[in-house]
């Protein structure tokens, strides 16, 4: 009880300016805008179906887009592997075989290569190997 009346005391004894400034937003520091939903964002329930059917799914965005992907199967990375002298062309082969869906603008590199980069450079997270011990016996 002593605290609602010491808070009500307080907003009482507060001026006009006092309360104008504690609204400001502080210097270097900007209010989050409230989100908004991705171009190529998909439902819940294509999601739990992707990962239904591939296991993992991970989830790429960048400048307002995302997509998709499923981890490469062996054929897959093994091929990507052969590329890895030209690494744009590497990752643009595990992009279109493990793509699941999402904006066709990352996709399409040709339309903006800026999206595709910034996702590309990421692709390396669908192929982490989990630790494996070695032991001589």
């Amino acid at each position: 009880m002593e605290n609602i009346e010491l808070q009500n005391q307080e907003s009482e004894n507060q001026n006009p300016a006092t309360e104008a400034s504690q609204n400001e937003i502080p210097e270097n520091k900007t209010m989050e805008a409230p989100a908004s939903p991705l171009i190529g964002q998909a439902t819940d329930a294509e999601i739990a179906a992707w990962k239904a059917t591939h296991g993992d799914v991970f989830q790429f965005s960048a400048d307002g887009h995302t997509c998709y992907l499923k981890r490469p199967d062996r054929g897959q990375y093994a091929y990507a592997v052969q590329l890895q002298s030209n690494p744009v062309r590497s990752n643009e082969y595990i992009l279109k075989n493990c793509w699941l869906g999402g904006s066709e603008k990352i996709l399409k590199a040709q339309q903006n290569d800026s999206l595709f980069t910034n996702v590309q450079s990421k692709l390396s997270v669908l192929m982490d190997v989990i630790p494996v011990q070695v032991s001589k016996l």
